[in-house]
């Protein structure tokens, strides 16, 4: 199998290396618009186009998978890469998710990220090193968990939310706070 990665920063070298490691592809390659071809000849870059060049390399990449950071960005590339591509989902073989979580596609779960019982993880989520989502959380599509950032259990984050490296997410919806209660007989309390 192939893989296009949209975006050649800093996270799509991480994103490469991540596909990498799990050994599903032959072939990985790059769009992104702000190297030159002098840059990919001196650095020896894999990139071969300019992003809007995505529909030329239907034929040659069975996957793609976009590694930008803005959520907006990201989203749009992923929807016009779905009529011809399929959608590569992402997981770092040292990631553990629990086998009743769900990811969506055109996610990545990077080295170390914990993804506990039955959380859910939308579409296009970057998910980096070392971040947890703690059992029943819910995390929006196109969201970014930062690294070393956690989630607790029965959070949802909305969609298109940034949780910066090692943030602990304090996001109290009804659902949350009505089974705290339950559980402990409390109002949560953040100190």
């Amino acid at each position: 199998m192939n893989l296009l990665i949209l975006g050649a920063g800093g996270h799509g070298r991480v994103v490469r290396e991540v596909a990498e490691a799990t050994g599903q592809y032959e072939n990985i390659a790059f769009l992104d618009d702000n190297w030159k071809a002098e840059d990919v000849a001196q650095n020896h870059s894999d990139v071969i186009g300019r992003l809007s060049d995505y529909d030329e390399f239907t034929g040659q990449f069975d996957y793609a998978f976009v590694a930008i950071g803005n959520p907006e960005v990201r989203k749009k590339y992923q929807e016009l890469l779905m009529d011809s591509y399929e959608i590569a989902t992402l997981v770092h073989p040292v990631a553990h998710i629990s086998s009743s979580a769900s990811v969506g596609k055109g996610t990545v779960m990077m080295a170390g990220a914990v993804v506990q019982t039955n959380s859910k993880i939308g579409a296009g989520c970057i998910i980096s090193a070392g971040a947890i989502l703690d059992h029943d959380s819910v995390v929006g599509d196109y969201c970014h968990i930062n690294a070393g950032a956690t989630v607790p259990s029965m959070s949802t984050v909305a969609a298109m939310t940034k949780v910066d490296y090692g943030a602990v997410y304090h996001k109290t919806d009804e659902k949350w706070v009505e089974e705290h209660k339950r559980q402990y007989g409390t109002e949560p309390s953040f100190f």
